[in-house]
């Protein structure tokens, strides 16, 4: 799982920054395509350049969206997906545009983008680095698609987890005389702080 989110990553930015590049080397022609009047040109080549300048942000913020569905958090990805357009960029436009007019209104998607892109970070984080490593439902613990994979992971890799697992040999499972019971042989407590 984390060598493909690597290299889903590493893809896009990189794919990203070719486009950007391309974008910007062509702006003037990109713009004429669409837009002729010599007195907006100027106008429609600097908004340009500030659109792409977010384009990198909402490359990384799709990859983690969609990741985080396919770890079994749609609906963190969902409340994310709606909060960068509903929540963030809506307010922002009037925000930005009573603040700094027309530059305000080009202004606010990017800023929606690295505020969306800080938010999906951080949730990302707490699910990927969630030290239960499972969620509470009512009285019973369930294990999320994040969660089993960190399990088989470890088991594939024949890991050693600190306070998660470890690889035992039988010579210590028969000095416990067979007992299986996991604290014996990882201590999972909370760390004291």
């Amino acid at each position: 799982y984390r060598a493909f989110l690597k290299f889903a990553l590493t893809f896009t930015v990189t794919l990203s920054l070719m486009m950007i590049a391309g974008c910007y080397v062509f702006t003037k022609g990109i713009v004429w395509v669409f837009l002729n009047e010599p007195q907006a040109f100027g106008y429609a080549v600097e908004f340009l350049h500030i659109k792409l300048s977010s384009s990198i942000l909402f490359a990384v913020f799709f990859i983690l969206i969609n990741a985080l569905q396919a770890m079994g958090a749609g609906k963190a990805s969902l409340i994310l997906s709606v909060c960068r357009q509903g929540v963030l960029y809506m307010p922002l436009l009037f925000l930005m545009n009573r603040w700094a007019g027309v530059y305000g209104l080009v202004w606010a998607l990017p800023i929606a983008e690295m505020l969306s892109l800080l938010q999906t970070v951080t949730v990302y984080g707490k699910i990927i680095f969630n030290p239960k490593h499972f969620v509470k439902e009512g009285k019973n613990n369930k294990l999320r698609a994040s969660d089993i994979r960190r399990i088989v992971d470890a088991y594939e890799e024949r890991a050693d987890v600190e306070r998660f697992c470890r690889v035992v040999p039988k010579s210590e499972v028969r000095a416990n005389d067979y007992n299986l019971n996991i604290p014996r042989y990882v201590d999972s407590s909370e760390q004291e702080t």
